[in-house]
This record gives structure tokens, sequence and C-alpha cells, in this order.
């Protein structure tokens, strides 16, 4: 709510389809405009495997930037952070190659808390 009492809407799924589009166009075609928060991470997950396989880390690091700065937001959905964590990134498919650990080693400390804990549940619930 603002100061005014009035409900403010949250950055959603709509909002993050739209900056994620500005940032890679080519995108369009695979992202529909009623599109979820776990199907748009699933995508970046995909661009950043791409780069990494590519080794373009330069794409790699501008999806981390992107996120980084979304994960920023007063007003984020708190889907958007529980997508990061659940469905955007596993560390063990990056780190299999020397690009994807530097990625990994440089990746914004918001991001990484984020995976690593859903990557802590995951070890935990196997046990």
């Amino acid at each position: 709510m603002n100061n005014s009492g009035e409900r403010v809407p949250l950055f959603g799924a709509a909002a993050l389809r739209e900056i994620v589009l500005g940032a890679f166009p080519e995108l369009a075609s695979e992202i529909d405009p009623d599109a979820g928060v776990h199907m748009i991470m699933g995508r970046l997950e995909k661009v950043i495997m791409a780069a990494v396989r590519d080794a373009d880390y330069p794409r790699a690091r501008a999806v981390l930037t992107v996120l980084d700065g979304l994960l920023n937001r007063h007003d984020l959905d708190p889907e958007i952070p529980n997508a990061v964590s659940i469905t955007f990134l596993d560390p063990e498919s990056l780190c299999t190659s020397e690009l994807g650990r530097r990625l990994w080693a440089a990746s914004p400390p918001r991001i990484r808390t984020l995976v690593l804990a859903n990557q802590n549940r995951r070890e935990v619930s196997a046990e």
C-alpha cells in the first residue's frame, strides 16, 4: 500500500516479461504474453546455459545483471524470488565448465543465496 492506503500493484509476471524481452528480445517467440514467472525464469536459465556453452561470458553475465536489478525492487511480487530459487539455475549444471564456475563465483549474492536455498531444501528432503 502507498501512503494514501491504496494498494500498489506488485511487479509481477507481466512486468518481468517486459523487462526480460527488453534485455533479450530474441525470446519474444518463446515467452507468451500470459507467461508465468517460472516459465520466464526457465527461459532465462536456457539463455544463461547456452551462453556458457558458447563461451559468451558477457551474455551470461547480462542475465545475472538483469535479475539482480529486479531483485532490488521494493514492489517485487514474492513469486519472482521464489522462481529464481526454484526454476532459474542449477549450480551443479552451471559449474561443469570453467566459464560456468567463473560465472557462479561472480554471481550477485542475492541470486546465489536464493539458488542455494533451494539446493539446501532439495538436499534435506533427499535425506
